[in-house]
Order: C-alpha cells, then sequence, then structure tokens
C-alpha cells in the first residue's frame, strides 16, 4: 500500500511530527484548520491547507476536505478521531486509507476486557514481552520479542 498524500486529521505539534516525518518521505501533507489556527506552525507547515468550516470533530467536513483535495490517506493524529471507531469506518468507505489500527481494533482497545481477550489471541501479542517501567529505564532493556518468551532476543 503506498501513497503520496495525506491529510492530517489533526492540530498542533502532532500534526507537525506527522508532517514532518511525511515530508521527509516524500509525502504531500494537508491540513485542515479552523480560523483561530490560521497563523498555527502546522497550518505554514502543510504544502496545502483547508479551512474547517465548524470543528476538527466533523468528520464530514474532514473527509469532504480530503475530497477536494485529492488525498489518498488520512492520518487521525493522536486523541480526537484517532480514537473513533466510525470515523475510521467513514475514512475507508469513502476509498481513502486510514492511517492506523482497524476500526474493528479502536472499538475493542477502548473496553480494557475485550482488549486483553484480543491480546491473549493476537499473534502479534504473543511475539512481544512487554517489561516493567523499571525495568525500560534501563537503556539496554526495551524490549524482547521471539516466537516464544524463552527464545526471547533484546530489540530496540
Amino acid at each position: 500500500m503506498s501513497f503520496n498524500s495525506i491529510l492530517i486529521a489533526n492540530r498542533g505539534e502532532i500534526a507537525c511530527r506527522i508532517m514532518q516525518t511525511a515530508q521527509n518521505m516524500g509525502i504531500k501533507c494537508i491540513a485542515v484548520y479552523v480560523d483561530a489556527d490560521a497563523d498555527a506552525p502546522f497550518v505554514k507547515m502543510a504544502d496545502e491547507s483547508v479551512l474547517l468550516s465548524s470543528s476538527y470533530m466533523d468528520s464530514d467536513a474532514i473527509l469532504s476536505a480530503a475530497k477536494q483535495t485529492g488525498a489518498e490517506a488520512v492520518h487521525p493524529g493522536y486523541g480526537f478521531l484517532s480514537e473513533n471507531a466510525a470515523f475510521a469506518r467513514k475514512v475507508k468507505n469513502n476509498n481513502l486509507i486510514w492511517i492506523g489500527p482497524s476500526a474493528h481494533v479502536i472499538k475493542v482497545m477502548g473496553d480494557k476486557l475485550k482488549a486483553k481477550e484480543l491480546a491473549k489471541k493476537s499473534k502479534e501479542f504473543k511475539n512481544i514481552i512487554f517489561l516493567s517501567y523499571e525495568q525500560s529505564k534501563n537503556e539496554n532493556c526495551l524490549l524482547y520479542t521471539s516466537p516464544s518468551p524463552r527464545d526471547a532476543t533484546l530489540s530496540r
């Protein structure tokens, strides 16, 4: 899966960090903003920007901006829409690439009991041993990965 342009559905420092990485990869970045943020650094940093008529939580306005600019993908940033399973589905239903976890995972992760059950069943989670905070403070000990815990090797 590849794309040449993304709309970042977030603002501030989060949007700047996403844009910096994407632009370093040669990907065009599109910002959405409200009047109050017109002069914000993330708007100036974007290759293109679209003024939203309402708010950052208006998924229809964000999808309209994506269509208007020809964005191929949508990155929700952090918080706001990144935790909204319905928005993730809307993005995909509008034939755009969703940069983030699937709508199913977003929904399940919102429920601690379901999240634990999914983690137990997931092959990805079975291959990672998360260390305690005290252990992780040691720079040489971030996390271990392996097909099974007894064969773990250090990974940075």
